[in-house]
Parts: C-alpha cells; structure tokens; sequence
C-alpha cells in the first residue's frame, strides 16, 4: 500500500504541490490498493494519458485542490473511490468518465464540473452535498444510477448541495434526489447556450423535497 500527497497554497504553481502528466497513449498514472490525496496544488492530465484506479484505491481531492482531465485524458475506475471534499474535480475537451462500479461522493462544496466538449456519466449510486455542474455548451452529464443531492450547510468556495446546468445537457435515465434546502439550476443568466436536462422514459425522474429549489435561469 502507498500514498501520494500533494500539498500546496497556490494551485496555479507548477512548484507547490503540482503534478502534470503529458504524453503519448500508454503515459500516466495506476493506483492499485493506493491512494492519491490532493489537498492543495493542482494535478492535471493532458493528452492521451490516464489515471487508472485499481481495486481498492482512492482518489481524495480537497481544500484548494484540483485534478483536470483535458484533451481526450482519462480517469478510469474499477472498484476504487472518489471523493471530492472542497476542491475540484473537473472533466474539460474530448474527454469521457464513466464511474460504473466506483461511487463518487462530492461534499463540504467540492465540485465535479464537466465542461467544453466532456462527458461524464454517473453510473453508480453517489452522492452530492457540493456542487455537480455542466458548463460548456457540447459538455454533458448522465445520471445513470441513483444520486442524491444533499445540501450542506458549510458550502465553502463552491455552493453546497447544487446540480448546475449552466449550458450544455444532462440527461436522466435513473431517479435524482434534490433533498431539502438542495438546489438544481437550469440555464445561465449571464447568456450563452442554455442548458437542458431531460428526464428520460423507462427509469429517469427527479424529486424535490420540501425546501429544495428549482432555479430556471435566463439572461
């Protein structure tokens, strides 16, 4: 069993606590029965690298950190886990993350943002009390198993307990639960693409609890 930490004040610095994986097919990153902490500083994937997460490894981001995967990079999954707890885990260009058998659990205003031309499919049941976001007008997100949207009440940088559509689409085809004081956000008032979510046949549908909000924004 191994740990990698990244620590680090200033997530746009290449010396403090930063990590950057660049590189033909093949390059990367694998974690097997290991995990990858990144509270602080920035690791990014570019190009035809990956991060592999074998069985039992995790992938812990927090405080001001983040992980981007950019330009076709990929996080691969099997059995592992992800945790976004107040830093950002973001999925940007021809990109794709699919989390089949790998909960994803966003709290304390972590972020997992799918943005330019990605896709993210949530394929196993997860939870969000921070921000779940499509911003980019080809970035898509599916919900493909169960997830429960639960506000937290100590939101930090990103807003706490959120689903945001800004531009971009996300479908439905399993159940999504915006719980109390929860909030999902369709549409950006500062223009651009609006987003769309649709509530597909055979499975899909979303619930509001009571204190829960549904924001349909325009610019």
């Amino acid at each position: 069993e191994s740990r990698i930490n990244l620590v680090g004040a200033d997530p746009s610095s290449v010396l403090d606590g930063a990590l950057k994986a660049t590189g033909d097919a093949g390059g990367g990153i694998t974690l097997s029965n290991s995990e990858l902490e990144v509270s602080g500083g920035a690791v990014s994937f570019q190009g035809s690298t990956d991060l592999s997460l074998d069985t039992s490894a995790t992938l812990t981001i927090s405080g001001s950190g983040s992980v981007v995967f950019d330009n076709m990079a990929m996080l691969t999954t099997d059995s592992s886990t992800v945790t976004v707890d107040g830093g950002l885990l973001e999925f940007t260009g021809a990109t794709t993350f699919s989390n089949t058998d790998t909960p994803v659990g966003i709290q304390n205003g972590g972020v997992l943002l799918s943005s330019g031309g990605a896709t993210v499919s949530l394929g196993s049941p997860s939870t969000v009390a921070g921000t779940l976001e499509v911003d980019g007008s080809t970035a898509s997100i599916a919900i493909t198993a169960d997830v429960e949207v639960v506000s937290d009440m100590n939101p930090g940088e990103y807003g706490a307990g959120e689903v945001n559509v800004y531009q971009g689409s996300m479908t439905v085809s399993a159940h999504l639960d915006v719980k109390d004081n929860a909030i999902m956000t369709i549409g950006d008032e500062v223009g651009g693409t609006a987003g769309t979510v649709t509530i597909a046949n055979g499975g899909g549908s979303v619930s509001f609890w009571p204190g829960s909000k549904l924001d349909i924004a325009s610019a």
